[in-house]
């Protein structure tokens, strides 16, 4: 049989120039199949995403069962031995990949960032909220914090773009925290932008124009958890609120209308995932232009952890269903990587900063009073306790796992400490609808020329 590949995405050139000099080394012998490929039958082929190498392709004539059983004729072989996804039998991968990522590591600039919480107060009552559970003192930032935050940032800018997110409680119940520091940011001519994590009912047309000329506002992330009777029970908003769920529909347009990317997150729970479809369904048919705003959907932290096997499998079960569906309406949360991750988020990034609504310094937004490590008036002054946001929970059994090239968990991650089935099989979900869209992107793209 004659088989025809497709060379979807090639080979990420940095890991051709590190190859190179390992070839030097290995005896060009006996093969093997990488040990770090995902693999989609798609079109009467093989879709092949090589973790290590970045590398994409498409086989036709080429069925998952052959790839596992390893039946392929040394044609075929010597096709993906050209593209890596068979190396020599000696080829070490994890230790490649160690070494590979040293080395990128010495050149790698991560970027600016600084996560504010003008407030810890909320207008919501959302029961699986981690501040309402953990060691959090309801604090809103005053003036005099606020400018020291702006002070601090001008300090440590060093004329580097700088990137804002006002997170909380809900941080638009403190806008006036919020104005000074992006004014005082202005008048020493920081150059920097802003997105914001609310739940988005504040919201309205005049707060955006403020936004947009004063905070330089480019997103904003709101969570949704279900259609009106089960968003207005969820939210449970204090105070006298006529029918929320419509007047986040209505900010929803607004939000829209003035260009601001909205991020929509959809919180999945054991019991909520049906009227999660409908709820995508109603926010596509009320937000047709598709390319304006993006729809995911992440299961609630206690439900990624729990003991129960039956419910982990359901829980999944539910998400690979909902992601499918939003992939299928065009939102792609995850597009499929393009390098490797050197670091994992703001908690091991020194360049970027989480601040308590009284001037505290932390590694994770999700903070709790015992995991401060400085002041903005001193800095960091407890660097041990810093640095141990910098470890990782990768283990010798992440070295067989066919994600483990693009994959960056930290050990003290509220949302990294267990890699269970139910995690792991999302973490390889999410590429896979990647390879997918990325593959129909490449075919759609070539057909019409």
């Amino acid at each position: 049989m004659r088989y025809f590949m497709k060379i979807i995405r090639p080979i990420h050139t940095t890991f051709l120039e590190e190859a190179s000099n390992w070839l030097q080394d290995l005896k060009d012998t006996e093969v093997r199949q990488n040990r770090y490929v995902l693999i989609l039958e798609i079109d009467n082929g093989l879709l092949l995403w090589n973790t290590l190498t970045l590398g994409l392709v498409w086989l036709n004539n080429l069925s998952a069962k052959e790839w596992n059983d390893n039946l392929l004729d040394s044609d075929l072989i010597s096709q993906l031995k050209s593209q890596w996804f068979y190396v020599p039998v000696d080829f070490n991968e994890p230790l490649f990949l160690q070494q590979m990522l040293i080395r990128q590591k010495q050149n790698f600039t991560p970027r600016t960032k600084y996560t504010i919480l003008t407030t810890l107060h909320c207008n919501a009552n959302c029961d699986y909220c981690y501040e309402r559970h953990g060691n959090f003192v309801r604090k809103s930032m005053t003036d005099s914090v606020a400018h020291m935050v702006a002070g601090f940032i001008n300090d440590n800018s060093k004329g580097n773009k700088i990137k804002l997110e006002w997170i909380g409680g809900e941080p638009l119940l403190n806008t006036k925290a919020v104005d000074l520091i992006c004014r005082d940011l202005k008048n020493s001519r920081i150059n920097f932008e802003s997105g914001l994590i609310s739940n988005g009912l504040l919201m309205n047309g005049p707060l955006i124009n403020q936004a947009i000329d004063l905070w330089n506002l480019k997103s904003i992330q709101i969570t949704i958890d279900g259609t009106k009777k089960v968003y207005n029970t969820i939210k449970n908003y204090s105070g006298n609120i006529s029918n929320p769920f419509n007047r986040i529909l209505t900010n929803i347009a607004t939000i829209l209308n003035a260009g601001i990317h909205l991020n929509i997150r959809l919180n999945l729970s054991s019991t909520n995932a049906e009227d999660l479809e409908k709820l995508i369904h109603l926010l596509v048919n009320r937000f047709p232009d598709t390319s304006k705003y993006l729809i995911y959907v992440s299961l609630l932290e206690q439900e990624m952890h729990c003991d129960n096997q039956e419910i982990l499998n359901k829980n999944l079960n539910n998400w690979i269903y909902l992601a499918g569906l939003l992939s299928e309406k065009g939102f792609l949360q995850w597009p499929l990587d393009c390098s490797w991750p050197l670091n994992k988020c703001i908690a091991d990034n020194d360049n970027c900063h989480v601040i308590s609504p009284i001037g505290n310094l932390y590694r994770c937004e999700e903070i709790s009073t015992e995991e401060a490590v400085g002041h903005l008036t001193t800095g960091i002054t407890d660097p041990q306790k810093a640095a141990k946001w910098k470890v990782t929970n990768k283990t010798s059994e992440c070295n067989d796992c066919p994600i483990n090239p693009v994959c960056f968990n930290l050990l003290y991650c509220p949302a990294d400490l267990t890699c269970n089935s139910l995690t792991k099989s999302i973490d390889i979900w999410k590429r896979i609808l990647a390879m997918k869209t990325e593959y129909n992107t490449f075919i759609n793209k070539h057909s019409t020329k």
